[in-house]
């Protein structure tokens, strides 16, 4: 019974000795328990520990659970401990469903058949192996954008090891995405998928004989529809993927594979499909190389997977329709050549006309080639000279335009290199003051009756962006006194003020007034621990990290 379990559940932490009777009641008030049949507190959840009991306690009861999982799930957001929360709980106490429909992929054109695009029937309304789906979900579904463009449609849906290991899935397994959202017509959802290349006769091939499958997550209750009971699904709240499979259910297919806009490349032979490819498979690697080395978590490496379904996507349409040509081009092809035959055209000038003869007619003035009247026969020889000599002046004037040009960009380099350097020289000195004044402010802190809670803001206050400088770039010794000094008093009179205000008197070590002594550290475990920190948290945090 489930009056039973919640007065178990006191009864332990009762026999326990965490909780008074009269702390459940004040717990009860303030929201932290809630009231059984009996009237009597349970579920108290005070930290994550109880949080952590909370959970286990109710499990994946039915509906009749649904008021204490909302009231875990609050005290999990009041604790900021949503994180311990089973991924299959919502914010209302419902259980999420993971659901799984298949439909049978059936082609509706023939003809050529490169399989680059296709229209797929995700899912209709009725029956299927998960329960029942009506006109009302699935509208409600194609409104919320539940499958959107981008959604992954993988080859085969994932083992129960598989999905454990790498919910992301594998680059290897995706075959396709949507390009538009699933929308609702006739009965059933329907998208728009782009298959990528390596997988485009395959399915085509295949299509007759396979289906797809969505897998989704959403709410279910118990019901009867259609003459049949079973578990009535009331709403889609994600799809994960929508994945070619072996066997057909619930109305799925693809309805027609369009004939591809490059109809001469199949495969990934060409520039754009190899382009993509190289992408994905280098964005998932770093993705699985972050998740693997702790720097991710499991929730942004999904992410992460789905952004670069996205991207790719982008990648995809914007290559296609800037230079579709990639397209068209084998891997190993290089470009065009380009038409020049024009260009050349414009630069050929036609020969200059010949000077008219008269045959038979005597030859009067100077004959052609022959030096004009009067000149001396060595004048052409003198104006060819001349010209070589120029060209030679030229080439010696451009040769010294280079060497200048040459011991220009070498001086600007030396003066780069300059900065760099003392860009270098700047930063040693801020690192060896930064560590020179850490160590004396802990040298002085030693020295000091302040309490290891308040050495680290006084170690911050004098380090980092804090350390104080000459013109030089170093140490400003005197300078840094002044700032530990004054940062070790900042911490003592606040340390002071928040003990005084707690009723704690004044701490030893800490000077002030005539009021009683106290261990500082004794007292602020006190404050932690009425915080509802554990015996060891609170003395840790009393502590600090000194």
């Amino acid at each position: 019974m489930q009056t039973d379990r919640l007065r178990d559940d006191s009864t332990a932490l009762l026999a326990e000795g965490k909780y008074t009777a009269d702390q459940l009641r004040d717990m009860l008030t303030k929201g932290h328990a809630i009231r059984n049949d009996n009237g009597e507190p349970s579920y108290p959840i005070g930290d994550a520990e109880d949080l952590q009991k909370a959970i286990k306690a109710v499990g994946r009861g039915g509906k009749d659970h649904d008021k204490i999982r909302a009231y875990i799930v609050r005290r999990a957001k009041a604790l900021g401990k949503t994180g311990l929360l089973p991924d299959d709980w919502a914010a209302s106490g419902q259980m999420k469903e993971a659901l799984t429909e298949s439909i049978p992929l059936v082609e509706a054109t023939r003809g050529q058949r490169t399989g680059s695009r296709m229209r797929i029937k995700l899912i209709n309304t009725g029956w299927g192996s998960s329960g029942h789906y009506s006109e009302a979900v699935l509208r409600q579904a194609a409104a919320d954008r539940v499958f959107p463009a981008g959604t992954h449609m993988y080859i085969d849906h994932p083992t129960s090891t598989e999905n454990a290991e790498r919910p992301e899935r594998s680059v290897r397994d995706l075959a396709a995405v949507l390009t538009s959202p699933a929308t609702f017509e006739q009965g059933a959802l329907y998208g728009e998928a782009r298959v990528f290349g390596p997988y485009q006769q395959f399915l085509t091939d295949m299509a007759e004989h396979i289906g797809v499958s969505i897998r989704a997550t959403g709410y279910a209750e118990h019901g009867q529809a259609e003459g049949r009971e079973g578990a009535i699904i009331t709403g889609l709240t994600e799809g994960i993927s929508v994945d070619f499979v072996t066997k057909a259910g619930r109305g799925g297919q693809i309805v027609e594979v369009l004939e591809s806009a490059r109809r001469e490349m199949t495969e990934a032979r060409n520039i754009g499909h190899w382009l993509e490819s190289r992408l994905h498979l280098a964005l998932t690697q770093f993705g699985d190389d972050m998740f693997g080395d702790g720097r991710v978590t499991r929730e942004e490496r999904i992410a992460m997977s789905s952004a670069v379904g996205d991207a790719l996507t982008s990648f995809a349409g914007a290559l296609e329709k800037k230079a579709p040509q990639l397209y068209q081009r084998d891997l190993y092809d290089g470009p065009p050549e380009p038409d020049n035959s024009a260009a050349m055209a414009e630069t050929i000038l036609p020969a200059p006309p010949a000077k008219p003869t008269t045959e038979g007619a005597p030859m009067t003035g100077t004959p052609q080639g022959a030096p004009p009247s009067g000149g001396a026969p060595n004048d052409v020889s003198e104006v060819a000279q001349v010209r070589t000599e120029l060209a030679e002046t030229k080439q010696k004037l451009a040769e010294a335009e280079l060497e200048i040009a040459k011991l220009g960009d070498q001086s600007r380099k030396l003066a780069e290199a300059e900065a760099k350097l003392a860009e270098a020289e700047r930063e040693n000195k801020r690192l060896l003051a930064n560590d020179a004044a850490r160590t004396k402010a802990e040298e002085s802190l030693k020295e000091s009756t302040l309490p290891k809670v308040a050495h680290a803001k006084v170690i911050a206050a004098v380090t980092g962006a804090n350390v104080p400088l000459n013109d030089e770039g170093a140490l400003d010794e005197a300078a840094l006194v002044k700032s530990i000094k004054a940062a070790i008093d900042e911490q003592r009179d606040y340390l002071t003020a928040f003990a005084e205000e707690s009723g704690m008197g004044t701490p030893s070590g800490l000077g002030g007034g005539a009021g009683p002594k106290v261990d500082v550290e004794t007292e602020l475990g006190e404050v932690f621990r009425s915080f509802d920190m554990s015996e060891s948290a609170a003395g840790f945090a009393a502590k600090g990290r000194g």
